[in-house]
């Protein structure tokens, strides 16, 4: 595969869900599972979105969502 075919490839480990009954509510994602892990996760309360990603697109992660205090 030529680097023009590799710049389109998508990220097969990165997602982003809205979750539209938690917007406003402040959260921070927390790891459980593994506790060493590359993965990481966003939350942002207005939009109601979670973004994700995998450090391999074959791997998993246990995520806690914990009430934050608003920033």
């Amino acid at each position: 595969m030529d680097r023009s075919e590799d710049s389109h490839k998508v990220d097969e480990s990165a997602r982003t869900t809205p979750i539209p009954h938690l917007r406003g509510t402040h959260l921070h994602p927390a790891p459980l599972y593994p506790g060493t892990s590359d993965a990481t996760a966003d939350w942002d309360a207005a939009e109601a979105r979670f973004a994700g990603s995998l450090p391999r697109h074959d791997t998993a992660v246990l995520l806690r969502l914990d009430v934050a205090p608003p920033a």
